[in-house]
């Protein structure tokens, strides 16, 4: 099952979404939002692996470059491995891109 949050991510003129295929069960909202909003950044400036932290947790989001289309959704997917006070929590999910700014400015395409 995919879970969407409604969550609008945007970095050097690219936009997109988290498609979830296992959401976090540990941390908050904000700090999921948080931890996509850092995907984003990593697949924007090609990163594969980051160490992330939070209030309430600390892990790694790291990706391997796999694209997977689900739907009418489709992107690169990341991973996330925290320890949390709850305990780890693994969280997956397929970073959607709905627009990319062209190289003439700041016009969005498909």
């Amino acid at each position: 099952m995919l879970f969407r949050m409604d969550f609008t991510l945007k970095y050097k003129g690219f936009v997109s979404e988290p498609i979830y295929l296992r959401p976090s069960g540990t941390i908050s909202l904000e700090s999921q939002r948080d931890l996509a909003q850092q995907a984003l950044e990593m697949y924007v400036d090609e990163e594969e692996s980051r160490v992330v932290k939070g209030d309430d947790f600390e892990g790694r989001i790291f990706t391997h470059g796999e694209r997977a289309t689900l739907g009418f959704y489709g992107g690169q997917i990341f991973k996330i491995d925290l320890d949390t006070n709850m305990g780890e929590d693994h969280i997956a999910f397929l970073l959607h891109e709905r627009f990319r700014r062209d190289h003439q400015g700041d016009n969005y395409s498909n």
